[in-house]
C-alpha cells in the first residue's frame, strides 16, 4: 500500500529529503547547537531539511531566496520569510491512519524568533500535504497532527521557556502546539506524540 511518506518522497526535491537515522544539525557553521539524534521504533519517518542549497548546478542560494521566491526577503517585518530548519513527517505504523508533523528549529541558545520559524514550517507542511493529497494517490488519507519543537543548545530562555518537563505552548495565530527541548543526545519521536 502506498503511504503518504512514499508519495512525499517521490514529489519533494531530493536535495531537501533525509531518511534513515536522523541527526538534526543547524546549517550555520558558527552554530554551537549540538547535533540531535531523532530515534523512533516502528513506522516511518522522513525529514525535509531546509538551508542554503544549490539547484541544478547553479550557485548556492540562501534559504530565504529559494524557499520563499514569491516574497520580498529583504524585509524583516512581517516575518514571512523565516523558515524552520526541518520538518519531520512521522507515521507511527506501517499502514498509518495518523501522521505526526513536527516543524523543528535548532537554536544555539536564544529562542527568540523560533515561534515565527515554526509557524512558517507549519504553513509549509500544510501546503506540502495538500500537494501530496492532490497528486500523490494516497488512500486512505491519514489524520495529521502538528507539533512544533525547538531544540536549544543552552538552557532555553526568551519568549518560550522550558521547565524540566515537557510543556506545550499554543501559538495564538496558528494554534500550533510548541515545546522546547535541550539539543544534543537522542529524542524519541513517540514521546512527542502523546
Amino acid at each position: 500500500m502506498r503511504t503518504i511518506l512514499d508519495a512525499l518522497r517521490e514529489l519533494a526535491a531530493p536535495q531537501i529529503l533525509e531518511d534513515g537515522p536522523l541527526v538534526l544539525r543547524e546549517s550555520d557553521p558558527k552554530s554551537t547547537c549540538p547535533p540531535t539524534k531523532i530515534e523512533q521504533s516502528g513506522g516511518q519517518v522522513t525529514a525535509l531539511r531546509f538551508g542554503p542549497r544549490s539547484f541544478r548546478g547553479g550557485p548556492e542560494l540562501p534559504i530565504n531566496e529559494w524557499l520563499f521566491p514569491l516574497f520580498d526577503t529583504t524585509r524583516s517585518k512581517p516575518p514571512v520569510c523565516r523558515s524552520c530548519d526541518y520538518i519531520l513527517f512521522y507515521a507511527p505504523r506501517d499502514e498509518p491512519q495518523e501522521l505526526f508533523v513536527f516543524p523543528c528549529e535548532l537554536k544555539s541558545s536564544w529562542t527568540r524568533g523560533a515561534s515565527a520559524q515554526l509557524r512558517n514550517g507549519l504553513l509549509m507542511a500544510r501546503y506540502l500535504l495538500q500537494v501530496v493529497e492532490t497528486y500523490g494517490d494516497v488512500k486512505p488519507w491519514p489524520t495529521a497532527r502538528f507539533r512544533g519543537i525547538v531544540f536549544s543548545g543552552d538552557a532555553p530562555r526568551g519568549p518560550l521557556k522550558a521547565t524540566g518537563r515537557r510543556d506545550w505552548f499554543r501559538d495564538d495565530r496558528t494554534k500550533l502546539e510548541m515545546t522546547i527541548e535541550r539539543a544534543g543526545g537522542g529524542h524519541h519521536l513517540q514521546t512527542f506524540c502523546v
